[in-house]
C-alpha cells in the first residue's frame, strides 16, 4: 500500500491496525499529514462491516467540533474502504492506564468538562456514541482531548449498523438499557458510559472483572447491582452517583464538575437542547442566549490559537537557530524525545544477521543505545543517511550532523540515560527499503540529585537499501 494515493494524500508508512482496520500515515502535495484508516481485505465482502465502515464517515464528517476527531473524506483504496481523517499524535487513555500512567484530579476534571461539552454538541445533533470508553478518549501531545471512534454511533430514527438482537458497544462500559437492546436507546446512554469511564480513569482498573467473570455475569451486574464507589474520591463518588442510575430517566442532563470551594454558576447549567426521539429531553433555553455565548466562547478561542501559533512560530525560529537551549528539556524531552531515542538505538558494531531478520536491526539498534549510554556518537555517521526525514511536533528533514548534534545536547542535558527495546516489528520490505515500528522504554535524569524521568515511545523507522535511517517518525498516534 506504500505509496499509493487517495484524494490527493500519499501513504507513507503504516502506524499501526485494530480489528477491522489498518492506519497509515499519508500526506498530499503541500505536506500536510493525515491518517487513513482502510478496511481490512476480508472485510470487504461483509456487508454489515462495511456499512459500519462507511457509517463512520458519514456521522463524523458531519461533526465540527475541536474535541471529534475530524473526517475529511470517504473513498477506496484497490476496493477497500479507507476513511482519511485527521492525524493526532499522542495516545488514547486506555493505553496510557496499561503503561502505568496516573491522572491528576485537576486533568480529570478537566477531561471531564471538556466531554462533557462534546457529548452535550454530539447529543444534539442527534448523535448517541454507544461506545464510550477510554480508548476512544484520546490525550495529543498538545493536552487535548479527542473523542474517537463513531463506528457504531445511533443517528436519531435510524437503526444503521444495528441489528436487533445483536450487541453493539463494549460491555464493561454500556449502560442497563444497552444490556438489554443497543437498538432503542437514547443519549442517556452515553452519560451512564461516561460515568463508568471516569470510574476507571480514576482507579486505574475496570469495573468489573471481565477475566474470571462470564459475559453473562457482567450483564447481569450492569441490569440488576448498583456499581460500587469505594474506591473513589469522596467528591467523585458523590458527583457520578447520580449519572449510574439503572433507569435512564432518572439519570440527571450532564454537568461540568464544580471545582471544591467553587461557587455554582449558571455557566456549569446544561442550556441547551437535547433530543431523544421526537421528544424535548432536558431544559428548554433562549435560543438566542445560546447563540451569543457560542459565539463568544469561539472568539476567545480562536484569539488564543492565535496567541499560542505566535508563541509557536517564535519558539521553533529560535531553535532552529540553535541559541535557545534554555529550553532543551521541553524541545527534546517532550517534543523530540523519540528522535533522539531514534538516534540512541544504533551502536557501531557490526552484525552479520539477514538483513530481513528483524534480529539484524533489534542489533543495530539496541547497539546505538549503548553508544549512547556511554556518550559515543560515532556510529551516527554510519547508521544515518545524510539526509534524514522525521515528523514529531513539526515535519523537517536535517543532515547527518544535526542529529549528531542534538544527540549529543540531549546527552548534556540529561547525562544519565538508559534505553531498552521492548517490542520491534518488520511491518514493510522492499528491495528499496525496511520499515520497522519500535517500541521502547527510556529513562533520562540530569544528575545523581534529580529525579529521573521515564516513560515509553513508538516510532515507525524506515531503513534504505543500505541499512542507513532515511525516515524517523513518532508512532504515538492512533
Amino acid at each position: 500500500m506504500r505509496n499509493k494515493t487517495i484524494h490527493g494524500y500519499t501513504l507513507k508508512y503504516r502506524l499501526g491496525e485494530g480489528g477491522m482496520a489498518e492506519v497509515w500515515y499519508a500526506e498530499n502535495s503541500i505536506g500536510k499529514p493525515a491518517a487513513v484508516k482502510i478496511l481490512k481485505e476480508e472485510f470487504i465482502k461483509m456487508q454489515p462491516v462495511v456499512e459500519r465502515f462507511e457509517n463512520e464517515a458519514k456521522v463524523m464528517v458531519n461533526l465540527d467540533h475541536l474535541n471529534i476527531r475530524q473526517v475529511n473524506d470517504f473513498g477506496t483504496i484497490d476496493g477497500r474502504p479507507c476513511i482519511i481523517m485527521e492525524y493526532l499524535e499522542g495516545s488514547d487513555l486506555s493505553t496510557r492506564i496499561k503503561q502505568g500512567e496516573r491522572f491528576s484530579m485537576a486533568d480529570l476534571q478537566k477531561w471531564w468538562n471538556i466531554l462533557v461539552d462534546t457529548l452535550n454538541y454530539t447529543h444534539q445533533q442527534g448523535i448517541v456514541h454507544r461506545d464510550i470508553k477510554p480508548s476512544n478518549i484520546f490525550l495529543t501531545d498538545k493536552a487535548d482531548i479527542k473523542l474517537l471512534d463513531f463506528g457504531i454511533a445511533k443517528i436519531r430514527d435510524s437503526i444503521t449498523a444495528t441489528q436487533t438482537g445483536s450487541r453493539m458497544g463494549t460491555l464493561i462500559y454500556m449502560s442497563p438499557e444497552q444490556v438489554k437492546d443497543s437498538k432503542n436507546l437514547d443519549y442517556r446512554s452515553d452519560i451512564y458510559s461516561l460515568a463508568v469511564t471516569f470510574y476507571h480513569l480514576l482507579t486505574g482498573v475496570v469495573p468489573y472483572n471481565n477475566t474470571n467473570s462470564s459475559d453473562f455475569e457482567i450483564q447481569s451486574k450492569i441490569v440488576n447491582e448498583p456499581l460500587q464507589l469505594d474506591e473513589l474520591p469522596q467528591e467523585w463518588a458523590t458527583f457520578l452517583r447520580p449519572y449510574l442510575e439503572k433507569e435512564p430517566e432518572n439519570r440527571p442532563e450532564l454537568k461540568r464538575f464544580d471545582q471544591p470551594g467553587n461557587k455554582k454558576t449558571d455557566e456549569t447549567e446544561k442550556e441547551t437542547e437535547i433530543l431523544t426521539g421526537n421528544q424535548k429531553a432536558a431544559k428548554p433555553s433562549d435560543a438566542k442566549n445560546v447563540k451569543r455565548k457560542n459565539i463568544g466562547k469561539r472568539v476567545i478561542v480562536c484569539l488564543l490559537l492565535v496567541i499560542v501559533a505566535a508563541g509557536a512560530i517564535y519558539t521553533v525560529g529560535k531553535r532552529d537557530n540553535g541559541d535557545d537551549w534554555a529550553g532543551v528539556e521541553q524541545h527534546l524531552y517532550n517534543a523530540s524525545d523519540s528522535t533522539v531515542q531514534v538516534k540512541r538505538e544504533e551502536t557501531n558494531v557490526e552484525t552479520t544477521a539477514n538483513p530481513n531478520d528483524v534480529e539484524f536491526y533489534k542489533q543495530k539498534l539496541e547497539r546505538y543505545y549503548k553508544d549512547q549510554e556511554s556518550n559515543d556518537f560515532s556510529y551516527i555517521d554510519e547508521l544515518f543517511a545524510p539526509q534524514v526525514k522525521r515528523l514529531y511536533n513539526i515535519k523537517t528533514t536535517i543532515d547527518r550532523d544535526r542529529v549528531k548534534e542534538e544527540g549529543i545536547k540531549y546527552a548534556q542535558y540529561y547525562k544519565i540515560r538508559t534505553y531498552e527495546i521492548v517490542d520491534i516489528k518488520i511491518v514493510e520490505s522492499t528491495d528499496e527499503h525496511t520499515v520497522i515500528n519500535l517500541t521502547s522504554k527510556y529513562t533520562v535524569r540530569r544528575s545523581e540529585n534529580h529525579a529521573q524521568k521515564s516513560g515509553t515511545t513508538k516510532e515507525v523507522i524506515v531503513f534504505n537499501k543500505n541499512n542507513q535511517i532515511t525516515e524517523m517518525y513518532n508512532n504515538n498516534t492512533k
